[in-house]
C-alpha cells in the first residue's frame, strides 16, 4: 500500500478498543516473533510533561551515541512524528510497508475473543517492528494514555520507568481521583525495575507509586530539588544547575525545570543499568531538545505569539504561569479551541479570566471538537471582549492585530490538534 493508503487504513480503525487489555497487540507481536523483546526502553507515563521528558531523554541518548528511537502520541503536524529514529521521522515508504504487514497479521482478529486492533495498537505494532528491524539500541517510549493497559506496556521491565506530573485527565477511562489515575500510570513500573518520579506530586499520587514499587520489588528515585540552583528563566531559554552541573534548555517555563531534573535522574538510572552517558552528552542533549508547541514563542515585529498545546486544567495553569513570567503585566489576546471530552468549562474560564480579549475557535476534523460558539459562550462569563471565529487564519490575524495594538501578546491554546493546525500559519506569518 502507499503511504496515504496506510494512513487511511490506520485512521479507519476505532480509536479505543471495546475491551481493555494488551491481548490484541500481543497477538500481532507474536506473529512477528515478539520484536518488542529485542529492544531496550525508557518508558514514560504521566499526565503533563511526559512528551517533554521523552524528547529530552531521546536527545540525551542520541548525544551519548546510542541508536535511539522516540515514540510519542499524538502528533503535531506530521503523523510520522510519532515514530522517530535518531531524530528522523520514519520514512513514508517504510511506514507503508510495515502498515501492510501489520494489516495482514491483523486479518481475522475480529473473530478472536480479543477483537480487532485499534488505531493506536496498529501504530504501536508498526513502531515496535520498525525499531527492532532498524537496530534501535534504546527507545524513549511515551505512553499514550494511562499506563497499565496502554499498548506500550506490553514491553518487559524497562531500563527506567518514568512518571511525570500526574493530574486529572481522561477521567472517563482512568478514574476521577488522583489515586485511581496514579494506579494506571504506575502500571509501567515492573518487577525489579527502576522508577523515577517527577517531584511535587500530590501525596495521594506518591502513596500509590511507592506502593507499586514495593509490590514489584522496584527502586524509586525522586529528584532532589534542593540541588537545583542558578535558575535563569528568559525567552532565550532556561539555564540551571543540578547537582553542581550546568545545563541549558531551549524549552520555556518553570515546569520544564521539573521535567529536566526528572530526566537527569533518569540518566543516573540508565548509568546504573550500564549505559555510558557522560555529563557532556547529558548537557548537550538537553540543550538540543526539540519539542514544539509547548509554550513555544514566535517573535514578531508587532507582537509575540505563544503556541501552547496544554489541554487540561494543569496544562492551562502552566501556560498562564508562563505568560505571567515572560509577559508580566502585558495584555493577553487568547485564541482557544478545545475538545468536549476535556474539562473545558474550567479551562476556558481560567484562560478567559486572564485575557483582555478572547477569540474562540474549534479544532478541525474531529467530532469531539467543541464548537466555537459554545467556547465563546463560556468565555463571556469571564471576559468582556469575546469573539467566535470559524477560520483559523482569520483568528490568528485578529489576535496578532489586537495584541500589537495594545502592546500585548497573542496565545494559541486549548488542544494539541489546534496547535498542529495553527503552527504552520504562525510559522509562515499568516
Amino acid at each position: 500500500m502507499t503511504y496515504d493508503q496506510a494512513l487511511e487504513y490506520i485512521h479507519s480503525r476505532a480509536r479505543f478498543g471495546s475491551k481493555p487489555g494488551l491481548d490484541r497487540v500481543a497477538h500481532i507481536m507474536a506473529r512477528f516473533g515478539d520484536p518488542h523483546k529485542k529492544t531496550r526502553f525508557v518508558h514514560v507515563a504521566g499526565t503533563n510533561g511526559k512528551g517533554s521528558v521523552t524528547a529530552m531523554t531521546a536527545s540525551v541518548l542520541r548525544r551519548a551515541g546510542y541508536r535511539t528511537g522516540m515514540f510519542t502520541s499524538p502528533y503535531l503536524e506530521d503523523f510520522r512524528e510519532r515514530i522517530q529514529l535518531d531524530g528522523e521521522l520514519i520514512p513514508r515508504d517504510t511506514l507503508a510497508r510495515y502498515a501492510d504487514a501489520v494489516r495482514e497479521a491483523a486479518e481475522g482478529m475480529e473473530d478472536l475473543p480479543c477483537g480487532s486492533p485499534t488505531e493506536y495498537e496498529l501504530v504501536t505494532a508498526i513502531a515496535f517492528l520498525y525499531y527492532a528491524d532498524a537496530g534501535a539500541e534504546v527507545v524513549a517510549l511515551e505512553v499514550g494514555m494511562g499506563g497499565a493497559h496502554d499498548m506500550t506496556n506490553i514491553i518487559d521491565t524497562p531500563l527506567a520507568a518514568v512518571i511525570t506530573s500526574i493530574s486529572r485527565d481522561h477521567t472517563a477511562w482512568l478514574g476521577d481521583t488522583l489515586s485511581e489515575i496514579a494506579a494506571h500510570k504506575s502500571g509501567i513500573i515492573k518487577d525489579g525495575g527502576h522508577a523515577v518520579c517527577a517531584p511535587g506530586q500530590d501525596p495521594a499520587v506518591m502513596k500509590v507509586i511507592q506502593a507499586r514499587c514495593e509490590s514489584v520489588g522496584g527502586t524509586l528515585t525522586l529528584p532532589d530539588m534542593s540541588k537545583l540552583g542558578g535558575v535563569e528563566l528568559a525567552l532565550s531559554g532556561t539555564r540551571f544547575t543540578y547537582r553542581d552541573r550546568e545545563y541549558a534548555l531551549p524549552l520555556l517555563g518553570r515546569h520544564q525545570l521539573v521535567n529536566a531534573v526528572t530526566v537527569l535522574e533518569t540518566v543516573e538510572a540508565l548509568r546504573a543499568a550500564g549505559l555510558a552517558i557522560p555529563y557532556e552528552a547529558a548537557r548537550d542533549g538537553m540543550a538540543e531538545t526539540v519539542w514544539p508547541a509547548r509554550f513555544e514563542v514566535f517573535r514578531g515585529p508587532g507582537c509575540d505569539t505563544v503556541l501552547d498545546a496544554g489541554h487540561n486544567d494543569a496544562g492551562v495553569d502552566t501556560a498562564l504561569d508562563g505568560l505571567a513570567l515572560y509577559y508580566k503585566n502585558m495584555p493577553v489576546t487568547a485564541v482557544m479551541g478545545m475538545f468536549s471530552d476535556k474539562e473545558y468549562v474550567k479551562c476556558i474560564g481560567k484562560m478567559a479570566a486572564a485575557s483582555a480579549r478572547f477569540i474562540a475557535v474549534s479544532p478541525h476534523g474531529s467530532p469531539r471538537a467543541l464548537p466555537a460558539a459554545e467556547t465563546a459562550a463560556i468565555a463571556r462569563v469571564h471576559c468582556a471582549e469575546v469573539y467566535a471565529v470559524e477560520d483559523h487564519a482569520e483568528a490568528l490575524r485578529l489576535a496578532r492585530a489586537y495584541a500589537a495594538a495594545d502592546g500585548g501578546v497573542a496565545v494559541i491554546c486549548g488542544s494539541l490538534a489546534l496547535a498542529g493546525e495553527m503552527r504552520p500559519l504562525v510559522r509562515n506569518g499568516c
